[in-house]
């Protein structure tokens, strides 16, 4: 899900407030807190 519309500005694209994977909705919180764990376990190898 986007903030923004894309068609009126392909840069909207990269505004992303949630994901809906599976049914089961992530807002951008829970998403960028998943990256954060991913980047610290790739930044202890």
């Amino acid at each position: 899900m986007l903030d923004a519309d894309p068609l009126e500005n392909i840069a909207n694209t990269k505004k992303i407030s949630a994901v809906i994977i599976n049914g089961k909705y992530l807002p951008k919180d829970s998403l960028q807190k998943m990256l954060a764990d991913v980047e610290a376990i790739a930044n202890k190898k």
